[in-house]
């Protein structure tokens, strides 16, 4: 058995009222090789390319010096028609005499990929964040879709998305209970509610205040919690698909 796994990523765009941009990503499917994995590919982007308005492509909408140009003479040359006119964008899309291989040439060239191939060790592991009191996973929202929240190491999760979904847990960020209650080492957690400023324990009214969403001020504590706002979920790559797939909501489809 083949100790590396291919698998097809998408990219989703997003639309800024000038350009498209990349608002995430989610993997589609694993390909036992390289060469299948790459026939997929070469298929669902020249798909997503014949569609694309090239107008609202970056590189096209704010082009450097002479990057129209050479764009509309690659085509000129491949294909005997023009897609620009002094160094304006004439046509919508890319012309349909442009061959298979030479609008895919032209995808790499303007950067405007749909897809992406990542090669994938058979046990490697991606890791999520499981929101105990909502008992769901965490996403990211964007207009162009739903998108799993991971992270190929535990640390990298936390330290690159912990922050991003702290406004999802504002039900929770007020802890009612004496720090006995909170936690196994009370006098660890009130060393820790101390060293942070966006921590509060009023005493008075048994409360423990997470404030201003502060992740780092969560982490400092939640390891001595009894009770976890988050638990760290690992999964092989087979199962992240599956999340992804299970999460998925794109904006199109609804």
């Amino acid at each position: 058995m083949s100790s590396v796994q291919y698998a097809l990523r998408a990219n989703f765009f997003g639309y800024n009222d000038e350009t498209f941009y990349v608002a995430g990503n989610r993997l589609q499917k694993i390909y036992a090789d390289l060469a299948t994995a790459k026939a997929a590919l070469f298929e669902l982007e020249l798909e997503n390319a014949r569609q694309f308005e090239l107008h609202e492509i970056d590189c096209f909408f704010d082009p450097e010096d002479g990057f129209v140009e050479k764009m509309d003479a690659f085509v000129f040359e491949r294909c005997g028609e023009h897609i620009a006119e002094d160094g304006e964008v004439i046509e919508d899309t890319i012309p349909d005499a442009l061959s298979d291989l030479d609008t895919i040439e032209f995808v790499n060239m303007v950067g405007m990929n749909s897809y992406q191939i990542i090669e994938v060790p058979a046990d490697k592991r991606f890791y999520t964040l499981w929101l105990t009191g909502k008992q769901e996973y965490a996403v990211n929202y964007d207009e162009s879709g739903t998108f799993l929240i991971y992270a190929e190491s535990a640390q990298q999760l936390l330290d690159e998305q912990l922050e991003n979904v702290m406004y999802t847990l504002e039900d929770a960020l007020t802890l009612s209970g004496t720090l006995e209650q909170l936690s196994d080492t009370p006098a660890l957690l009130k060393a820790a509610i101390d060293s942070q400023k966006n921590l509060r324990y009023d005493a008075n009214k048994l409360k423990l205040h997470i404030k201003n969403e502060d992740a780092k001020a969560l982490r400092a504590i939640h390891d001595l919690l009894k009770a976890p706002l988050y638990e760290i979920r690992e999964h092989s790559l087979a199962e992240l698909i599956q999340l992804e797939q299970e999460h998925a909501d794109d904006a199109w489809d609804e």
